[in-house]
């Protein structure tokens, strides 16, 4: 069947009809325009050009142009080809003239004293202000270029000091921008002895000791041998490596032996070293290295760290220098025999807080019972009260720390700080906040003090070691004497850091380091430095007396002594504690009635009468020789009473 096609048929329309198609019926919608949320309808609704698109090359920075020189929104198409043609050309605006450069004025660099004179250089036009320029044509380029008078001042500061300004020149102590401060030029290097340790190159002796220590291995049928050794300036340490399921404690067992093969004076055995997995065992060297204090202090990183409470220790097994953060300790006991080091290991720490701290920014109290030791440390002005000798008037010194570490907390909450570095930071940014200073407390004999008022001394030192290492102060005690009488618990467990030096007896040895050890060093500095987390054997360094006499006599001749407080502010302090607490017994008129009515005063006589203590007692009779009841202590002889009833009532109701 064929299909046929289904054709719609076209009428032609007339040109009337045309346009009449053409006309569209109005439409509902309008398109409202763009309503910004800041700007409301003031915004034009128009193309813009946000970043590099085509067709508007250059365009996108015109915001980096001058008003002038902007691209018009009606030629931005052409852009490419109309600005380079001759009409844009003459239209451009005619470049600005540049302006001559500006020199700033030199800064005269700051000269410290030396002690030959220094030429002055070339006369510069200096203006009367810094702040005033000078054009490079009002320099006079006969006599200096310039290229030669720019200055960097901000870098110079910045940049740490070189070495070779330490040789003749003083050394500039780390200063708090808080507080103006008084000038301190610390001593020079040059006055310390300096030479670098000599090490022994020739290891024959060393590998002769390795070999016996491996034949004394096999022949108790001990599977190990020495892998390592490290050679220091007093000792070498052999780090034995042992078989598995070898005991660690065989080799303690054998240690007598060892040292008989090795003919050596001690040896001491670590089982095992700590972080590895060797045994080490510590052979004396048969010449000491001795290490100088002057050569550690040389180290541009050290001087340099800015930190006033860094001390120098010596050097350990590897030859490497070990310091002590006093800020960080927080409380150091040292202990060891006499000639052991004790005492210059004192002194390397006071001539390192007087080589790097700015007597505002750190004071010490020196307490010496034995009246010798710190006696050239006499008027310098990072003392904070002269050097205290007496036991009573060093547990009035401590009573005046306590109240000093109660007055810091009271200040701190009042700025809601929680710590002395907080205060620091705080002092140093608002000047209406008074500076406070480090306060190192160091006690050269502390078995001296315990013999005399043990109670008060242990009872301030214990609040001291407690809370005085957030507000700045910090304690080191030292002691001749490790015994449970004068180290006792409580002051040992607030004293994280100890220093051992040779002792006679392992109880000793486990009374400062809790462990046996001390009693195997070979003294003259040998000591085992413990800060609580780890343990290492250093040679601590060596400073002469002749060096400290140098150091003080030439702070003195550049500086006067500043004391917080004096000796008589103490005994007048401890005159009126005493009067107070003789006064404030309830015993106290009961007792001045006896007194008077038997015209009698004495002490025991008190004691039995009225079964009180003997410090009870004699604070009471103070207090009465202070209201001159009765006379002063006339040795031998009674005290004489010197009132009578009538006037003793008179003198009660007066209290």
């Amino acid at each position: 069947m064929n299909k046929t096609k289904f054709v719609i048929p076209q009428v032609e329309q007339s040109p009337e009809d045309s346009v009449i198609t053409e006309k569209k019926e109005p439409s509902h919608y309008r398109t409202e325009p763009f309503i910004s949320s800041v700007f409301g309808t003031k915004v034009k609704d128009e193309i813009t050009f946000n970043g590099a698109q085509y067709g508007n090359r250059g365009r996108q920075y015109d915001v980096f142009r001058d008003k002038e020189e902007r691209i018009v929104k009606d030629d931005y198409k052409d852009y490419i080809t109309y600005h380079d043609t001759p009409e844009y050309q003459s239209l451009a605006p005619t470049p600005k003239p540049t302006p001559k450069p500006i020199v700033k004025a030199p800064i005269p660099p700051v000269e410290r004293p030396t002690s030959t004179p220094v030429a002055p250089k070339s006369p510069v036009k200096v203006p009367l202000f810094l702040d005033d320029e000078v054009s490079p044509e009002e320099v006079d380029e006969s006599k200096q270029s310039y290229d030669d008078i720019v200055f960097d001042v901000e870098e110079e500061k910045a940049s740490p000091i070189p070495l070779d300004d330490y040789q003749d020149k003083p050394v500039k102590p780390a200063k708090n921008p808080s507080v103006n401060k008084a000038s301190y030029i610390a001593p020079p290097i040059t006055l310390l002895k300096r030479g670098k340790t000599v090490r022994n190159i020739d290891m024959t002796a060393t590998q002769y000791q390795r070999d016996r220590i491996d034949t004394t291995l096999r022949d108790f049928g001990i599977d190990g041998h020495v892998v390592h050794f490290t050679k220091g300036p007093a000792v070498t340490q052999f780090e034995v490596q042992l078989e598995p399921g070898i005991k660690v404690q065989k080799v303690k067992n054998i240690a007598s032996n060892i040292q008989a093969n090795l003919k050596a004076r001690t040896i001491r055995i670590q089982a095992p070293i700590p972080g590895k997995s060797t045994i080490g065992i510590e052979v004396p060297n048969s010449t000491t290295d001795l290490v100088l204090f002057g050569e550690l202090l040389s180290d541009e990183a050290f001087l340099n760290d800015g930190n006033p409470m860094n001390a120098i220790l010596g050097l350990d097994l590897g030859g490497n220098p070990v310091y002590l953060n006093l800020a960080k300790m927080p409380h150091c006991l040292i202990a060891g025999t006499t000639g052991s080091g004790k005492s210059v290991c004192i002194n390397s720490i006071i001539a390192s807080v007087l080589y790097k701290a700015h007597p505002d920014d750190v004071k010490l109290i020196l307490i010496d019972p034995k009246v010798i030791e710190f006696a050239h440390y006499e008027d310098i002005p990072h003392l904070a009260t002269p050097v205290i000798t007496e036991p009573k008037i060093a547990t009035a010194a401590l009573k005046w720390a306590v109240d000093e570490m109660e007055n810091r907390y009271q200040l701190f909450r009042a700025l809601r700080v929680r710590e002395y570095e907080e205060y620091s930071k705080v002092a140093a940014k608002d000047v209406n906040v008074k500076h406070i200073p480090y306060i190192l407390i160091i006690i050269d004999e502390l078995a001296d003090l315990m013999l005399t008022s043990g109670n008060d001394v242990e009872d301030y030192i214990q609040r001291l070691t407690q809370k005085g290492r957030a507000c700045g102060i910090h304690l080191i005690v030292a002691t001749q004497r490790p015994s449970v009488d004068v180290i006792k618990g409580t002051i040992k467990t607030n004293i994280p850091t100890r220093i051992a030096f040779m002792v006679k007896t392992q109880v000793d040895s486990a009374i400062i380091l809790d462990h046996s050890g001390a009693e195997k060093l070979l003294g003259h500095g040998d000591m085992l430095y413990n800060d609580s987390v780890s343990e290492e054997r250093l040679q601590g360094s060596f400073i002469s007396s002749e060096e400290i006499i140098s150091i003080t006599n030439y702070i003195r001749s550049h500086g006067d002594a500043d004391f917080m407080f004096t000796q008589d502010d103490l005994n007048e302090k401890l005159s009126q504690d005493d009067l107070a607490q003789g006064m404030n017994d309830e015993y106290f008129a009961e007792i001045a009635r006896f007194v008077v009515e038997n015209n009698s005063a004495s002490i025991n006589r008190i004691q039995q009468t009225f079964k009180i203590g003997f410090n009870r007692a004699q604070a009471i009779m103070q207090a009465l020789e202070d209201l001159t009841i009765v006379s002063e202590n006339l040795g031998s002889r009674a005290r004489v009473v010197q009132v009578n009833a009538e006037r003793l009532e008179e003198i009660l109701e007066e209290i």
